[in-house]
């Protein structure tokens, strides 16, 4: 179960656009945007397939007997149980192959009263249906006594054949991409505009559960600004640019890069030359905050503090900007840290309005989709497409 309470600040008034699919014709996917460029045009969009016209369906919270479940049954069943405390027949529901049934038990023995808040249970509504590879996540309406709108949440449910199914703790696993697309059907559900116009954008990451089906992803489209040629910041050359971000980014880099060389037994002195670095070039500066690193060799996303990640420019031989991102009041610099061990992708965000770097991004959503290892992938791939033998990650 999946409580809608996210609350992602700062993304922009979302849209959407019904594409119709041969596939299954009650099925289609809807785009919403997720960034705008300065011209408020689409620069990032979602696309999450849903079940069109999903008519609003009340569940039989009576207890079901039938060996055999269909999706929407399974779920009658498990709220039943759920009604009861009955949570030897809800973990008899619960997927094995994906780890559901795992977590229920390990929920259950942290906390074993988990359920008992569930008997003031009246009524349960379900509102649509989205579909993510071999899964089907449900937006459900709960209500208690005398019809009384209690809360929204997310269910998922997965079938392994026609009356075979079971409840997924899909969007509770702590996965990358469980994260995203929990944040994506949070986003879509909010959204009240509709649009049929919105611009094809050409590049394009998915995301896909852990388990099972890479069918019916959820997709990210981007487009992207390249420089004609890579803006080039090191030790020893800097490129000439008249771009702001372009400009302060050399400046902050040469700061890093030129402090003076501090042992081990300095180490507050250290942290004392990295604050003042960062104060200078960082909005509203936070040394708690995590910066994302996707090295390309490992293919993983590391988080650094501040301090850590100010060690790790220092090690780098040359900084390359390929590109930016634009997100309106916000744009992302997409650039190499070249060092003799590996290449890593950084992906800087900058503020327009107050022209200094940003530590948490006015669009959380989006700064969370660039923090993944599947858009540093994407963006590994596009540069190797278009720098072709001229650059080599290898």
């Amino acid at each position: 179960m999946f409580k809608l309470t996210t609350k992602l600040a700062g993304v922009c008034s979302l849209l959407l656009v019904f594409v119709s699919l041969d596939i299954h014709a009650d099925i289609s996917f809807r785009s919403f945007v997720i960034a705008t460029d300065k011209n408020n045009l689409p620069s990032v969009e979602g696309q999450i397939y849903i079940e069109n016209n999903f008519k609003e369906l009340e569940l039989d919270l009576s207890s079901i007997k039938s060996s055999l479940l269909s999706d929407s049954n399974i779920l009658s069943r498990y709220y039943s149980a759920a009604i009861k405390n009955n949570v030897s027949e809800m973990q008899s529901m619960s997927f094995v192959s994906d780890g559901s049934l795992s977590w229920m038990k390990e929920e259950l023995k942290a906390t074993p009263d988990k359920f008992q808040g569930f008997r003031n249970l009246e009524k349960v509504t379900l509102k649509n249906r989205f579909y993510w590879g071999g899964y089907t996540i449900w937006s459900v309406d709960w209500y208690v006594q005398r019809n009384k709108f209690a809360a929204k949440w997310f269910e998922t449910t997965i079938c392994i054949k026609a009356g075979d199914c079971y409840i997924s703790n899909l969007l509770l696993n702590g996965s990358t991409e469980s994260s995203i697309f929990s944040q994506a059907i949070i986003e879509l559900s909010k959204s009240k505009k509709i649009s049929t116009d919105l611009p094809v954008l050409p590049y394009s990451v998915n995301y896909s559960p852990q388990y099972g089906s890479q069918n019916k992803p959820f997709v990210v489209k981007y487009k992207i600004n390249w420089f004609d040629k890579p803006f080039l910041i090191s030790k020893t050359e800097k490129n000439a640019s008249t771009e702001d971000s372009l400009l302060r980014l050399k400046d902050f880099f040469s700061a890093i890069l030129n402090l003076k060389k501090l042992d081990s037994a300095s180490s507050s002195a250290k942290i004392h030359q990295y604050d003042e670095v960062f104060k200078k070039y960082w909005e509203s500066f936070s040394s708690s905050a995590l910066l994302p690193v996707f090295k390309v060799k490992d293919g993983v996303v590391f988080h650094y503090p501040y301090n850590v990640f100010a060690d790790f420019i220092k090690r780098g031989d040359v900084l390359r900007v390929f590109s930016t991102l634009d997100g309106g009041s916000e744009i992302y610099l997409v650039c190499i840290l070249e060092s003799e061990q590996q290449k890593s992708i950084i992906i800087l965000d900058y503020s327009v309005v107050d022209k200094k770097f940003v530590q948490h991004s006015n669009n959380d959503f989006l700064g969370a989709i660039i923090a993944t290892p599947n858009f540093g992938r994407s963006i590994q791939n596009l540069i190797t497409e278009r720098m072709g033998k001229e650059y080599k990650f290898e």
